[in-house]
C-alpha cells in the first residue's frame, strides 16, 4: 500500500537513528543486509503511532463484538437443542402413556377417547356438584322424571340425565366407577349387567340405555 506520510515535526521524526535496535542493525550503513527495511524504533512518528494505537483499539473492539456474537449464537443453539430435546421427550412420554392406556383397555377405548374433546364443565366446584348429583341419581335408579338414565354416548362421553332435566357428560370409565359400587351392594349379577350395558354403548354409541343402580 501507499507509504504513510510522517509529520516531520514530532520528537520521533526529528530523532537520529539509534544504531542499536534491530531495524538499525539491519540497515546497510550499520552493517546489516537491508532485509527488514524499517525505520529506527526511536524515529517512529508520534502521529502515526497514535493512529496505529487507535486502529489497534478499533480492531480489538471488532474482535470483541465478534466473540460476543459467537457466544450468543452458541447459547441460542444450545437452548434450541435443549428445547427440541425436551419436546421430543414430552412426545415420547405422551406416546408411551397412550400405549400403556391402550394396553390396559385392550386397545378398544383408546381410539374413541383420543378423538374426543373434554366437554365444557364450567367452574371446577360446579362440576364437582354435578358429579355428586350424578352419583345420587344413579344410586337411586331411574325415576319417573327420567333422571338417573343414561341417555346416549356422544363424542366418547355418556350423557346422564340428572334432576330437573339437567344433563352431565361422563367418560365411560368414570360412569362405570359411579355405577359399580351401588350395583355391587345388590349382587354381582347387576355388576355384570351394568358393565355389559356400558360396553354396548362404547361399541355402538346407541341411545336409550339405562344405568340403574
Amino acid at each position: 500500500g501507499k507509504k504513510r506520510t510522517r509529520c516531520r515535526q514530532c520528537s520521533g521524526c526529528l530523532a537520529e537513528n539509534c544504531g542499536k535496535c534491530r531495524y538499525c542493525l539491519d540497515m546497510p550503513k550499520f552493517g546489516g543486509t537491508g532485509t527488514l527495511r524499517q525505520t529506527c524504533e526511536r524515529r517512529v512518528c508520534e502521529v502515526l503511532r497514535k493512529d496505529e494505537r487507535a486502529r489497534a483499539l478499533e480492531r480489538e473492539a471488532e474482535r470483541e463484538v465478534l466473540r460476543a456474537s459467537t457466544r450468543d449464537s452458541r447459547r441460542r443453539g444450545a437452548e434450541g437443542g435443549a428445547a427440541a430435546s425436551s419436546c421430543a421427550t414430552s412426545v415420547e412420554k405422551h406416546d408411551r402413556e397412550r400405549a400403556e392406556q391402550a394396553s390396559a383397555h385392550g386397545g378398544g377405548d383408546l381410539a374413541t377417547e383420543s378423538g374426543a374433546r373434554e366437554p365444557p364443565t364450567g367452574d371446577d366446584d360446579e362440576h364437582a356438584l354435578r358429579v355428586g348429583a350424578a352419583v345420587r341419581v344413579l344410586k337411586s335408579g331411574p325415576r319417573e322424571d327420567g333422571s338417573g338414565t343414561v341417555l346416549s354416548m356422544h363424542n366418547g362421553y355418556f350423557q346422564v340425565r340428572l334432576e330437573a332435566g339437567d344433563v352431565l357428560n361422563l367418560r365411560a370409565k368414570d360412569l362405570q366407577l359411579l355405577v359399580e359400587p351401588a350395583a355391587e351392594r345388590r349382587g354381582s349379577s347387576r355388576v355384570s349387567s351394568q358393565r355389559e350395558g356400558l360396553s354396548q354403548h362404547a361399541r355402538s354409541g346407541g341411545e336409550g340405555a339405562h344405568a340403574s343402580a
